[in-house]
């Protein structure tokens, strides 16, 4: 039969007695005295299913408390308790801390672990012990495996001369990691025991919230530690997560940071992210065969953040780690990426091989927009040329390499090279938020209200508004149920109802009326239909009249322009206009719907191809067969555009806006709705051009640079909040 083993390796826990037992930490003291595990939980699934759990025990272990020790303490009964009801098989003492009060305290703390059943390494009585390492005999069936873990702290003149932490020949300390004395004895081991798994698990002091994969030193002396036979370094110390290398044989895991390190921690302080992570590695014989699967699960270990409960990541989360870690990594020199993925643990971080050039700088190949240009034949033709100077355009503007996904896109559907097109990651996270105040507090989302909000008579006109299951008229006045639905039900037209806070075509429908009967897609319904529907909030509107130009290529729908504006620098631009035109006789004009959407030219020229959300590129309307290579014209367009750069004058809070304009029977601009983000990626193929055109390198310097300082657009002062 075979048997599967799970070594999981976590980084540096104090359980913070020493830092609790201060004035004002009343209450995370009761916690620790209580309930210690609580600091655990939310990661207690990643420790629950380990045959082998390796800690960095961070601390000195005391049974009581001493006297102005700048070391971390911990009592020894609490804290062994806690390791032991952890599952804790094995921890590292050579570190910065466990020889903070003395050779004793150290001996003390080694021989109560050992009575405890957990394994110290790392220290001991003499350099011989300290250096030795921690065994792991895994068996099957077949045969059996085993595995050498090493634990040490390189050296450095102040933990040596001045707290005299190394251990000698004759003198109780740590292993130093000395780099010609370890890779001597990692060859060694690894022509006694070939088929071993050795495993270095060293402490970096001096580094904290730094990433010591930067230091020439510390890599020399890892990547000679993999030469000499190691096959993984998983590093801790520096209290948070550092980068993975595959170097030759082996992989290094230059810090995976803290487990439970329960201090405020300086992850704000240092700028850095607030992430540490477990390592796993999966054991297993396959036909004879031990096969070592590694995964990386990143923990939220600011305690800021989780308020002393370490959780593991979420999805975005686990997206920032994995950006952050493709920053430092040539895809040239290794035929492996950093990805993620999610398993029934959570969310993890590998490193995968593969030969895809979009997917070495981070394009998840498995993704939809990746599978979407597949799909459309507009990932053909990859210039891995292109591909490299996009990197070098936007590491030099924006400090990191992007997903050139969509710039291959569009050189494929336009045959034009634009470094200048804006990815849709940093678009969606980065610039949109920095132009826009965005969540629930928008007032502007509201469409019920944009009567009084938009500056403009030329707008969808308000029949009846429903704002939190109250209905008001085009005044806001107050209706009763029964008044408003005789307020739609007796008129001669038909109308447009959709919710009142949500965009891009979500649930609009038009109302059909007969005799005095409502009809909605050829069902009679009743007002509390449209209530059950659609909520407590929603908005009818007058059906726009539009002018033929754009109702011919799909005459069932209202057909609008997507047109974007952007503050900036106290002006208003003009950005780019694409037409939406629907289909399939729906009366929704979104690609989201099945529409398509087609490139507006400055003098207002339709362009002769649209796309639809697929991005499938069209010469013809999918469902009427109207040819956009006719290049139909906007009349007055820059009427239009002078339109949406007046209204957005009045809009303050937003400095990018999406504008959804209708083209009246009087070719003049109707207002539908503002939007304020929106799909990149098509705003981009539709019109073909880059977002902010010749203003591109201007505002994503600007916006990193004021990242870089820090600075926030909304932030509060101190000296406001309340006591």
């Amino acid at each position: 039969m075979t048997q599967t083993y799970n070594i999981t390796f976590a980084g540096d826990l104090s359980i913070g007695e020493k830092y609790f037992g201060k004035e004002g930490r009343e209450d995370l003291q009761e916690r620790l005295y209580n309930n210690p595990l609580s600091f655990f939980n939310r990661v207690a699934h990643l420790t629950d299913n380990t045959d082998y759990l390796i800690v960095n025990l961070e601390s000195v272990l005391v049974s009581e408390e001493p006297q102005n020790s700048k070391f971390n303490w911990d009592t020894t009964k609490r804290t062994i308790r806690t390791l032991e009801k952890l599952g804790v098989y094995g921890v590292n003492l050579a570190n910065d801390q466990s020889m903070g009060l003395g050779n004793e305290t150290m001996l003390d703390m080694r021989e109560q672990l050992l009575a405890n059943g957990i394994l110290p390494f790392g220290a001991g009585k003499n350099l011989r012990e300290a250096v030795a390492p921690l065994e792991i005999k895994l068996t099957d069936d077949l045969s059996n495996k085993k595995v050498y873990i090493f634990g040490g702290m390189p050296s450095s003149k102040k933990y040596r001369d001045e707290y005299n932490f190394f251990g000698k020949k004759d003198k109780p300390g740590i292993n130093s990691l000395n780099t010609t004395r370890m890779a001597e004895k990692i060859k060694k081991l690894r022509e006694q025991e070939k088929d071993s798994l050795i495993i270095v698990f060293p402490h970096f002091h001096s580094h904290s919230y730094t990433q010591v994969s930067d230091k020439e030193k510390i890599k020399e002396k890892l990547r000679s530690f993999i030469d000499a036979g190691a096959d993984y370094i998983i590093g801790h110390g520096t209290h948070s997560l550092d980068l993975i290398e595959q170097y030759n044989n082996g992989t290094i895991y230059y810090s995976i940071g803290n487990f439970v390190y329960n201090t405020t921690g300086k992850y704000s302080q240092f700028d850095v992210l607030p992430y540490s992570g477990f390592v796993n590695l999966n054991i297993s014989n396959k036909n004879g065969k031990w096969i070592v699967v590694p995964k990386l699960y990143p923990i939220v270990t600011d305690n800021r953040k989780t308020g002393y409960s370490v959780r593991a990541v979420r999805a975005r989360e686990c997206k920032s780690v994995v950006k952050k870690m493709q920053q430092y990594v040539d895809p040239f020199s290794t035929p492996m990426q950093i990805s993620y993925d999610k398993d029934d643990l959570g969310y993890y971080v590998e490193l995968k091989e593969t030969d895809n050039l979009l997917e070495k700088f981070g394009t998840v190949i498995t993704g939809n927009m990746f599978k979407k240009y597949q799909e459309a034949g507009l990932l053909e033709n990859i210039d891995e040329n292109y591909v490299l100077e996009v990197q070098d355009y936007w590491k030099n503007l924006f400090g990191q390499t992007v997903d050139a996904s969509l710039h291959v896109a569009f050189m494929n559907l336009t045959g034009r090279k634009d470094f200048t097109i804006v990815p849709g990651r940093i678009m969606r996270y980065e610039l949109i938020p920095y132009f826009n105040k965005v969540g629930k507090r928008n007032m502007y989302r509201d469409k019920n209200i944009y009567d009084k909000l938009i500056n403009t008579s030329n707008t969808a006109q308000i029949i009846l508004k429903n704002v939190r299951g109250n209905y008001f008229n085009t005044d806001n006045e107050f209706l009763t149920q029964e008044k408003a639905w005789s307020l739609l039900t007796s008129r001669d037209s038909d109308f447009i109802i959709k919710p009142s806070i949500t965009n891009n075509g979500v649930g609009v429908n038009k109302v059909t009326l007969n005799e005095g009967k409502a009809y909605l897609e050829g069902q009679q319904i009743e007002i509390k239909d449209l209530e059950e529907f659609y909520g407590p909030n929603f908005v009818v509107q007058e059906i726009i009249e539009q002018h033929p130009v754009m109702a011919e290529p799909h005459p069932s729908s209202v057909n609008s322009l997507r047109m974007v504006t952007l503050r900036w620098k106290g002006d208003i631009h003009y950005l780019l206009t694409f037409a939406r035109f629907g289909a399939g006789g729906s009366v929704k004009d979104n690609a989201g719907a099945g529409g398509v959407c087609c490139g507006i030219e400055d003098n207002g020229e339709f362009m002769d191809i649209a796309i639809d959300e697929n991005a499938n590129k069209y010469t013809k309307h999918p469902t009427t067969g109207y040819s956009f290579e006719k290049y139909a014209k906007i009349p007055n367009f820059s009427e239009f555009k002078e339109f949406v750069i007046n209204l957005h004058k009045d809009i303050l809070h937003h400095d990018y806006i999406s504008w959804d304009i209708a083209v009246g029977k009087d070719a003049k601009p109707i207002f539908i709705e503002a939007n304020f983000s929106g799909a990149t990626w098509i705003y981009q193929l539709a019109s073909q051009r880059s977002v902010f055109g010749e203003l591109t390198e201007e505002v994503v310097s600007h916006i990193y640079n004021q990242k870089q300082l820090g600075v926030s657009r909304d932030h509060r002062p101190h000296h406001f909040d309340e006591e």
